[in-house]
């Protein structure tokens, strides 16, 4: 052992050698000199047989190896209590390997340099025929380096049972593998496909070029040991680098945050110009504001701002759900599916229609969001009887938790499952298939609306707008919408309703290229006060509009129908085409509960960014997404947490 444990350390390097080898090897031994000055200790033995071990040639086998190994680790941490990092190479490699496999959470950090992962292999390749005939026979050959060790059938019978390279770990984290191109013993492909096979995880593959397994060259085992140096710097400074991951992650997210922002807000701004004209007839809104309808924001006399409707409201309430349950899968490691978590969050929506804020904050009750903490969300804006029947017939008679087959309580084909699932298309960055993806839209809105074609449109336009939102082989809006059509047909294959969706979309990209006016062409597609139609004209003004986010909305709003809806889904689509940022000043003005949602948008584009193994901490995520508390003044989550 080279190690002076009566020093303080923030950690304990153990380091494994070869086979062959020893302790003493040169590689280990500038560890000891560079760990010393680094705060880390050293911990060095030999393996059965090799340098000054007692042990016989015959008791050199894996499993002793992995006896001897587990005995050391047992004995750092009961007379240090310190984190166990191991450096570990060819032979020692293979055998840390197997023992992380076994015991997880026993080392820290791994770094392994040119491991023989598939170390029977190696051995089996520099047997001669003479050897392994030998061998098979139970003779024993002369094998080793520096030391010569007199080895038979057990040992390779030992590699054979224990195989390093296909079993799968339980959690390839926090593992660095350095490899020499050049290496004659351990093959550097078969080490870039193990590191490739886990390359979604935490573990890395340094490369060094022209390096052979005995890493000889002038410099080489110098730049092993700075990059020893380099990965336990993130275990004695680790608050510091999960924090740069943390912002790391953040800054690669921000570039989706405009059409977000653009998004969420776009379509509280389409539902708050719908809302004041949601039940008047055409001839009413002309007649009341001129020949082009309501064109501009009409703000309540009370508190001067533009009201959002039940619309936003809800799809503030997916939102929070959708990010709680995330919360608590990068957290916990454990995650139900997202339409669980958004159930729950709509019977807070549904305090919100019930009961004053200020009866709810009274009994200060244990609830599911973080939006029970804004008064504002406290308003009935003439909300949905579909949504408020639904969801208190599943609070008061429905099971606890997700609701499977009680969904199948109604026939509603109403908008109000597509009203409120952009959340959802703007949480989840796009993949080459989106099937899952479609798939939880429906489910999200069937939580209320149990017809196909309640729940079939939320699919579909979850589709569109992540594929607005995160380009996929920039694809034009047209394109989109007929990739929407494919997914969603063979998504809902045979179900009721699926070829009048198809129709009225249809109908829209049509009407979209004539020179009709807009009126006339939302005619041919209906009044929105069922899902498809409410689609169909959104996907009619975007397709119109789309460059143009002010007349899209316009659009949208005026006409017979259920304008708030078809100006939100409009204004959805729009805002993530256009983006925040070209959205008209006039529509961000005096916008009710904008704050919340932006904040709430933002939330949405970056995401949890706190991990179950990181030491990263979001005080304000914490507070908003684990304890379902918002404050107004940013200074008072300083004071709750502190509290």
């Amino acid at each position: 052992m080279i190690w002076d444990h009566k020093k303080s350390h923030k950690a304990v390097l153990l380091c494994l050698h070869g086979f062959g080898g020893d302790k003493e090897s040169s590689v280990i031994a500038a560890l000891m000199e560079r760990m010393d000055t680094e705060g880390a200790g050293v911990v060095a033995f030999d393996w059965p047989a090799h340098g000054e071990s007692n042990a016989s040639d015959d008791e050199l086998t894996v499993e002793r190896c992995l006896a001897d190994l587990e005995a050391v680790v047992r004995f750092i941490k009961l007379i240090t209590g310190q984190y166990i990092c191991c450096f570990a190479t060819s032979f020692g490699g293979y055998l840390a390997t197997l023992y992380r496999n076994a015991h997880e959470h026993d080392f820290l950090y791994l770094i392994l340099r040119s491991p023989a992962l598939k170390m029977a292999e190696v051995y089996r390749r520099f047997l001669s025929d003479d050897e392994y005939h030998a061998l098979m026979r139970g003779e024993i050959i002369e094998q080793g380096f520096e030391r010569k060790m007199h080895l038979g059938k057990a040992f390779y019978e030992s590699l054979l049972r224990n195989d390093a390279y296909n079993e799968e770990p339980p959690m390839p984290w926090n593992i660095k593998i350095i490899q020499g191109d050049k290496d004659e013993i351990v093959n550097p492909r078969d080490i870039t496909a193990y590191a490739d096979r886990y390359k979604d995880t935490k573990l890395k593959l340094e490369v060094f070029k022209g390096t052979d397994h005995r890493y000889k060259r002038p410099g080489e085992k110098e730049r092993v040991v700075e990059c020893v140096a380099e990965f336990l710097d993130r275990l004695l400074h680790q608050e510091k680098y999960d924090r740069l991951e943390a912002e790391a992650k953040k800054e690669k997210r921000s570039v989706y945050r405009d059409k977000i922002r653009g998004c969420l807000f776009g379509g509280a701004a389409g539902d708050a110009l719908g809302y004041p004209v949601e039940f008047l007839k055409e001839d009413a809104i002309f007649g009341k504001y001129g020949d082009l309808g309501i064109t501009r924001y009409e703000k309540d006399k009370r508190s001067g701002k533009a009201l959002i409707s039940d619309d936003t409201q809800m799809t503030l309430f997916t939102a929070n759900g959708l990010l709680a349950g995330d919360t608590r899968g990068c957290l916990r490691g454990i995650q139900g599916p997202s339409a669980a978590y958004v159930y729950k969050a709509y019977f807070d929506w549904l305090i919100t229609q019930e009961v004053p804020y200020f009866d709810k904050r009274a009994k200060d009750e244990r609830s599911e969001c973080w939006l029970l903490d804004v008064p504002g969300i406290f308003a009935v804006r003439v909300p949905g009887n579909t949504c408020i029947s639904a969801l208190e017939e599943l609070k008061y008679h429905g099971r606890q938790g997700y609701p499977d087959t009680a969904l199948k309580r109604n026939n509603s084909k109403g908008n109000g499952g597509l009203m409120r699932i952009s959340p959802l298309a703007l949480a989840y960055a796009g993949s080459e298939s989106l099937d899952s993806l479609d798939e939880e839209g429906g489910e999200i809105a069937r939580i209320t609306h149990c017809h196909p074609l309640g729940y079939m449109p939320a699919a579909f336009l979850t589709h569109v707008i992540n594929r607005i939102v995160y380009p996929h082989k920039n694809m034009e809006l047209e394109q989109i919408i007929t990739e929407a059509k494919d997914t969603v047909k063979r998504i809902y294959f045979g179900d009721d309703g699926l070829s009048r969706l198809i129709s009225v979309v249809d109908l829209s990209m049509k009407l979209a290229k004539n020179k009709d006016d807009d009126l006339n062409n939302i005619h041919k597609i209906g009044e929105g006060w069922v899902a498809e139609e409410t689609l169909g004209i959104a996907l009619y003004c975007a397709l119109r509009y789309r460059d143009n986010f002010s007349a899209g909305i316009i659009a949208a709003v005026n006409h017979n129908g259920d304008s708030d809806t078809t100006g939100a889904v409009a204004g959805n689509i729009l805002g993530a085409l256009c983006g925040y940022e070209a959205i008209e000043e006039k529509w961000k003005e005096d916008l009710e509960l904008s704050d919340i949602i932006l904040e709430m948008a933002d939330d949405l584009c970056y995401g949890c960014l706190m991990e179950e193994y990181s030491s990263y901490t979001d005080p304000v995520w914490t507070a908003k997404y684990i304890h379902k508390r918002w404050f107004a003044d940013p200074d008072e989550y300083d004071a709750y947490k502190d509290g």
